[in-house]
């Protein structure tokens, strides 16, 4: 009987060891179309990249159009092209609110993030941290390429792009989710 209950206490904990774990299939220095979300932190509801903005205000509510898209509670921002989101922006109003899918939140330290999203990132410089990921080849781009800058060019649409933002003390206070096409264009 004694060796059947710490069996069951053995199997008890290592199912809640298991569990707490996070079980997340995210890893450093990868990333995919999941990595480009907000999660609501309260009911994990999620925005996404591409989503439209009817299914963008059944997790957000209404926005308000601002110069640059539109602008929800919490400090939540999206742009929209052809009805689907390509510019997803939250701020210190969003603290314990909204997260990254990956994890990613406000107010967490440069090295933090670091740690979720890997060292592959293309720019640092103390108050902005950068990763650019082509989803056409699958490969983090260390540097954006030249011809990328013309106005004319559509390749950033393939090029997913997360910036984090901090403060003097080095905690984030802005996260966006962006593809490159927008952030030249702004369309």
């Amino acid at each position: 009987m004694k060796s059947f209950l710490r069996l069951t206490v053995l199997v008890l904990l290592i199912t809640v060891a298991v569990g707490c774990s996070g079980g997340s299939s995210f890893k450093p220095n990868t990333f995919s179309s999941s990595d480009m979300c907000i999660v609501k932190i309260n009911n994990k509801s999620k925005v996404c990249y591409g989503d439209s903005r009817s299914q963008a205000e059944k997790v957000l509510g209404s926005g308000t159009k601002s110069p640059f898209g539109y602008e929800y509670d919490f400090g939540v921002k999206l742009a929209f092209r052809d009805d689907k989101i390509v510019f997803l922006s939250f701020d210190e109003d969003a603290k314990g609110v909204y997260r990254t899918a990956r994890g990613a939140k406000i107010g967490m330290l440069n090295s933090d993030v670091k740690k979720l999203y890997g060292n592959k990132y293309s720019g640092e410089d103390g108050i902005y941290l950068g990763y650019f990921y082509d989803s056409k080849d699958k490969k983090f781009i260390d540097e954006v390429p030249p011809t990328w800058t013309d106005p004319n060019s559509d390749i950033g649409v393939n090029t997913f792009v997360l910036q984090a933002y901090f403060d003097d003390n080095g905690y984030t206070d802005r996260i966006m989710l962006i593809d490159y096409q927008y952030a030249i264009k702004m369309q």
